[in-house]
């Protein structure tokens, strides 16, 4: 991906990755599943929307009300997805691939306290410890001596709570 970001537009690179993917996954959807009967969960909502296992109960209203097609809901996960790789991708121009990895993986750290502020499940204390060496590895990683973060920097941790988000946003709504 640093590679491609040289030779061409940020935007245009997920333009034509997203362009070629979705028809192909599209095609693959449509043929596996024909004909078939729209699933339902073991309580007989559409897609399961009933209750779910700690889950708040904001988040199952929503999905029997306003959330109710499937559409919706992978439109709203798809965007988060989408924003994560493009934040990515435009960091990419502007750092290092090795630091953009770094703070790409931080949506490991990123996703259990997100899941509880967004109120999808709880978040056991060690993933909070987990933040600190996280804050330690980013202050490590930029080091300030020799400039600190730069604007790829602060896309890319972007990115990374795009992605998190997306996790959580695909927990709630799944």
């Amino acid at each position: 991906t640093k590679l491609s970001v040289v030779d061409t537009d940020p935007i245009q690179f997920i333009t034509l990755r997203f362009g070629i993917a979705f028809p192909l996954l599209y095609a693959f959807v449509m043929l596996r599943f024909r004909g078939r009967i729209r699933p339902t969960g073991e309580d007989g909502d559409v897609y399961g929307s009933g209750s779910v296992h700690g889950l708040s109960r904001m988040w199952i209203n929503w999905r029997n009300g306003p959330l109710r097609s499937v559409w919706i809901r992978g439109a709203i996960v798809g965007l988060f997805l989408f924003a994560g790789f493009a934040l990515q991708v435009l960091g990419l121009k502007y750092t290092t691939a090795s630091r953009s990895g770094f703070f790409t993986g931080l949506l490991v750290v990123l996703t259990p306290p997100m899941a509880m502020l967004l109120r999808t499940s709880f978040t056991p204390r060690i993933a909070w410890l987990a933040l600190f060496p996280a804050i330690g590895g980013i202050y490590l990683i930029a080091d300030p001596e020799t400039g600190g973060m730069n604007i790829g920097d602060w896309l890319t941790m972007g990115s990374a709570l795009m992605f998190a988000t997306q996790m959580v946003m695909l927990e709630a709504l799944a």
